[in-house]
């Protein structure tokens, strides 16, 4: 997220095995990486529940940086994330998306609710249903007129029996689905 003197990253993990932190790293050109001060992000060790984190990098207003995380392990391994791209503004217009998207469920599989992202970048009738696996629909999430901008929607799966079931978003002519299991 970009406002106007600050990029905020946001992130969740599914599940965690042996994480004992995150530390947020940025870079001028993505080559050379350098950790900021205050980006520790302590893990939860071994757990199979989501987890949302965030850090703000207050200096980025203005310019053009790349970041990604870098997670260690309690046994001191290191991984790191595909870098990705965001150019602080100087007005506090939030940035539009630049494309239609649609983002995979979180959490994935789940019991009895997940969240659901998309980004639409024109004013459009925007539609998110979810059906089964015989494409029955079982439940419409959004439909309405939408401005441009990314939106989560919460599905609640607690009347529909465990199984595969597929959501789509129809934007105008963009048209994707997505599938997500619903476990109990």
């Amino acid at each position: 997220m970009i406002s106007a003197d600050a990029v905020t990253l946001q992130w969740t993990t599914v599940n965690e095995v042996n994480n004992y932190a995150f530390y947020v790293q940025r870079s001028a050109d993505a080559k050379t990486f350098t950790t900021l001060p205050g980006s520790f992000q302590a893990g939860h060790e071994t757990t199979i529940e989501h987890h949302d984190y965030s850090y703000t990098d207050a200096t980025a207003a203005g310019k053009r940086y790349y970041y990604r995380l870098q997670q260690i392990d309690r046994d001191g391994t290191t991984t790191y994330s595909e870098a990705k791209k965001a150019e602080g503004t100087t007005d506090v217009k939030e940035q539009e998306p630049g494309e239609f998207a649609l983002q995979q469920n979180y959490p994935n599989p789940f019991n009895p609710s997940t969240k659901i992202q998309f980004s639409i970048v024109n004013r459009q009738l925007t539609i998110v249903k979810v059906f089964d696996v015989l494409g029955r629909e079982v439940a419409t999430l959004v439909n309405e007129v939408k401005e441009p901008g990314t939106y989560t929607v919460q599905f609640n799966a607690s009347s529909l029996a465990s199984g595969v079931y597929f959501y789509r978003l129809s934007a105008g002519p963009y048209v994707e689905c997505r599938k997500m299991i619903v476990m109990k």
